[in-house]
């Protein structure tokens, strides 16, 4: 199950932040760049979508995102905080990329699963779903940003 489970990081970033089409051509040039079989590269993107969607419809909020994948189908801890990472970043579509060359391009999956981890064990959460910030929390970030920006 762990093995099937596996997904490389160059792959999770490829999935996550950006907007992949299922046209042959594109997932082509993706695998030729990560120098990856194309089916390899399907399956993890599947695996993806079929974590994500179930924890969307079974995630209870008394219960770590991590700990939910865990459980759910059976993977080491260490896999399934990749996956609670994603699907915190599916969650929130961060746009960690942009069509301009910036910084974030050259940040490692590693970097972005460090700052996931601490978002999810320090920051208060929603009763809805454990991927969901507190409103409150949430308004007080925003009214942060404008004093910072202006």
């Amino acid at each position: 199950i762990e093995e099937y489970f596996q997904i490389r990081d160059e792959v999770i970033l490829e999935i996550v932040c950006k907007k992949l089409t299922s046209k042959r051509k594109d997932i082509d040039e993706v695998c030729l760049r990560l120098n990856i079989q194309p089916k390899a590269f399907q399956r993890q993107k599947d695996n993806v979508s079929r974590l994500y969607l179930n924890f969307q419809k079974n995630a209870n909020p008394n219960i770590k995102p991590a700990e939910f994948f865990e459980q759910q189908f059976q993977i080491s801890r260490e896999l399934a905080n990749k996956y609670a990472t994603i699907a915190f970043l599916c969650c929130h579509r961060l746009k960690l990329f942009s069509s301009k060359k910036t910084q974030t391009r050259n940040l490692q999956f590693r970097v972005f699963e460090e700052l996931v981890t601490i978002l999810l064990h320090d920051w208060p959460l929603s009763s809805e779903t454990a991927l969901n910030f507190d409103s409150d929390f949430l308004d007080r970030i925003r009214d942060l940003k404008a004093l910072l920006l202006n």
